[in-house]
Parts: structure tokens; sequence; C-alpha cells
């Protein structure tokens, strides 16, 4: 059996972060590969404010090295590097390491699977690292937004693919979640909400007899929060009558999963923007404050979206099994 080493921010305190590198492990195993994620002492997230209990222990659900990753010791028949946002420069919650750009790792295979650079263009991605690094040490290289391909095609000359993130990779998440005994609920889930907004969002959960309940933001104006466990999340998020959210890019991702009734308010926020786009679901997202029932009122048919869905999965399967094995 193949040993795959990933690279990503799997310690990092953000549900999106947690739940994006758990699936990238379970899309391996299923795969036929044993994989484990890669530690870097010198890799520091600045989360300290975010490290909540719940957060420490759904690690326990990622197979971690036991040491940190050392290139002359430990080996590996391919390495990962991807998904979340190693490839965005500008975001300065973490250690921007030469590891999430391919260097200081050992493997015939070195894969860039899906980094995402959300605001980083090829320009501000050439500049950061003033022409002293490349892309040159990946075997295979892939983006998960726009901005990720554009530093491909600017910095190695590939036309790389756009694939999903790989949230998007599992096709049942039922093995995973427990049942939520919940109901007549919306989940709301982000960081940002005006005054406007949560008056709407009240209004309309009054309107139509729903508790609000958050997730992940403690949030004061809704009914009741259900804290920060990945898999309750998930389980919440299915179960859901409505969806609101804001600016999160797992929120979107999951509201288009299972099918929601949802909105959004992206604010522009690139990545967040670009996959509801993908989906064909920019009319979800909300300039005003006045439109959140209006939209949440008007039945999104999931037909199309579903096929665009699988096949963009079987793409983005394909891609990983042809870097790991070509």
């Amino acid at each position: 059996m193949k040993k795959i080493g990933i690279c990503t921010l799997s310690e990092a305190c953000n549900m999106g972060a947690l739940l994006q590198a758990f699936a990238m492990q379970e899309t391996l195993k299923k795969m036929g590969y044993e994989s484990e994620f890669l530690r870097f002492e010198h890799c520091i997230i600045d989360e300290e404010d975010r490290c909540t209990p719940e957060f420490i222990e759904m690690r326990k659900h990622l197979n971690f090295s036991d040491h940190y990753y050392n290139p002359n010791e430990d080996k590996y028949d391919a390495i990962i590097v991807g998904s979340d946002e190693i490839w965005n420069v500008l975001n300065v919650g973490y250690t921007h390491i030469d590891e999430f750009i391919g260097y200081n790792l050992n493997a015939p295979k070195i894969i860039a699977y899906a980094p995402g650079a959300n605001q980083t263009n090829g320009e501000t991605f050439i500049k950061y690292y003033s022409g002293n690094r490349d892309l040159s040490h990946f075997t295979s290289l892939s983006g998960r937004d726009n901005n990720a391909i554009d530093i491909i095609k600017k910095v190695a000359n590939v036309d790389a693919p756009l694939l999903l993130d790989p949230t998007l990779l599992i096709d049942s998440y039922d093995p995973y979640i427990e049942k939520c005994n919940e109901k007549n609920f919306i989940l709301v889930y982000g960081w940002f909400f005006n005054d406007e907004d949560k008056i709407a969002i009240k209004n309309f959960a009054k309107d139509n007899n729903l508790k609000l309940i958050s997730v992940g933001f403690k949030l004061g104006w809704c009914d009741e929060f259900i804290g920060s466990d990945i898999f309750r999340f998930l389980s919440y998020m299915k179960d859901a009558t409505y969806v609101i959210t804001s600016e999160t890019f797992h929120g979107n991702i999951f509201s288009i999963y299972f099918n929601k009734q949802f909105v959004t308010t992206t604010h522009g926020r690139i990545k967040t923007r670009e996959i509801i786009e993908r989906a064909g679901l920019e009319d979800r997202d909300c300039d005003s404050s006045k439109e959140i029932a209006l939209k949440l009122n008007k039945t999104i048919d999931y037909t199309n979206i579903n096929k665009w869905m699988e096949n963009e999965r079987n793409k983005s399967i394909n891609y990983l099994k042809n870097a790991i094995e070509g």
C-alpha cells in the first residue's frame, strides 16, 4: 500500500481547514492509500483565540505524523500539498513556509491538489517570493480558485485544472455524522452580519416559526449555539430547513453539497463568490438585507447542480489518482 504525506493547514482551529483535511484523508483511504499529515515546527498558525477544546478534540480524527517532518528520513510515495488557502500570501494568519510551494519535500511525486490563493494573484505571488521561489518542485499542478490557476500560469507557464475542494470529494458523509435531533431551524454560519441582516434574519425566522441556531461562531442574537464540533456541524447542516452564511467558503460549500435552500453574503470575498458562481448559484448572494427573505423563499432546483458536482468530483479524483500513479 502506498503511503501519502499530506501538507496542509491541518492544525488550524478552523472548521473548514479541519473538514478539508479530514476529507482528503478519507478520500485517499477510499482510493486504497495510507496517509498521514506532515507537521512542521516552523509553521506557526496564529489562531490561539479560536483554539477551543472542541477544535483540539477534532484533531484526533486526523492521522498526524508523530514527529516533525524530516525530508532526509521520512519516506512517502507521494506528498500532496493542499488544499486550503496555502497560496494566499496576503493571509497573515499563518507562516508561509516553503513546503507549501513544494520546497524541502522528499517524494517521487509532489502534487499540488487544489491549493487556494483567494485574493493573491500571480503578480502578488511573484512579488512576495521576489523571484527566488517557483513551482518547479511539483510533479502535478492544480488549483482551487482562479487566482491559484493564474499563479500557476504566470509562474510555471502551465494551464492547470481547476479542481474541487476536498470536502466535495466525499460522496456521502452519513458514516461520519450522528442524527440531528433538532427540527424546524435555520442554521446560521458566519462571523459577520450587520444590524440590518440580523433584523431581517430574525424576522424571517419568526414569520416561519423557526429557531435560529448558530454554529462555529457564537452569535448572541441567535436562539442557540452548538459549538465547533465538525461532525455536529455537518449533521445540523444536513437537517437545517434553511442555511444562512456569511463570507465562509465552507458554509457555501456544504450548503450546496447538502442541497440546502440557502442565502449568503459574500461581501465580494473572492473564494466564496467563485464557488457559488461555479455552481450557478450567484443569485443566492445578498447585496442587501432586504433580499434575504425574498431569496430564501425562492426554491433552488439542484438537478443540474448535482450533475455538475458529480462531474467535477470524478474529474478531481481522476486527477488525484493520475498524479499519484502516473
